[in-house]
């Protein structure tokens, strides 16, 4: 209090949700061909590591990411004229490289990734590393789109590199696997949100028991709804 006044100190508490589901529409270009993929997604952000809440491993460190998608059409497999379903599911550890709160607080971090595509009768396994960036939307961009009424909402976006370079199968030969993803979204509410994302997508791989060689790369873009829980 002062000069007959008095003051109340107080703080703000913000408590965001630790997961997330996505539902998603991809389409890609790849060799002159084109596709529509659907996707599910699911991600989910650890307050402590089993329990365990020391600073560099412990507290709003670790996530994991699930995510499945498959073409609705066929593809071309290589060069020759065979065509096949093809279909990719991935499993993401993520580290932060500083604590906070996905879809609040600014962060760099690493990331351990398993991926298993299927392109008709061949399968590759694989296991990739690499990072991501994620932060709310740069206020250049956010006050551009915000002159849409759909868009004049909170937004957050990440970025993503990742590179396959261990084939967990000793039949299948890898050549030059990564992922490069940008992606965005709008926070309607607390729980729904919708997103987008584009980048793009390289797949070769040789199943040397079959004799088999795919080799896809695909630049696509992608639109979804999600509920953060």
């Amino acid at each position: 209090s002062g000069k007959g006044k008095s003051y109340r100190s107080y703080f703000e508490a913000y408590k965001g949700y630790p997961r997330e589901l996505s539902l998603r529409f991809t389409g890609f270009i790849a060799g002159g061909q084109s596709s529509i993929l659907g996707e599910v997604a699911y991600n989910q952000w650890f307050e402590t590591l089993l329990g365990y809440t020391g600073y560099a491993l412990g507290r709003h460190r670790w996530g994991v990411s699930l995510r499945a998608f498959q073409s609705f059409n066929e593809l071309k497999v290589d060069s020759a004229s065979a065509t096949a379903k093809f279909a990719v599911s991935n499993v993401d550890l993520k580290y932060r490289l500083t604590p906070g709160l996905w879809g609040r607080d600014e962060t760099v971090g690493l990331a351990l990734s398993y991926q298993d595509v299927t392109f008709g009768v061949v399968k590759a396994p694989m296991l990739g590393a690499g990072g991501f960036w994620a932060r709310s939307m740069p206020r250049v961009f956010d006050e551009f789109l915000n002159r849409l009424p759909f868009m004049n909402y909170p937004k957050w976006v990440d970025m993503e590199f990742i590179y396959f370079a261990s084939s967990m199968n000793s039949n299948v030969k890898l050549d030059a696997n990564f992922s490069l993803n940008f992606h965005g979204k709008v926070l309607w509410t607390k729980s729904v949100f919708g997103e987008a994302g584009f980048g793009m997508k390289r797949f070769a791989f040789t199943d040397q028991t079959q004799g088999q060689k795919a080799t896809l790369n695909a630049f696509y873009g992608t639109v979804g709804l999600g509920i953060s829980f």
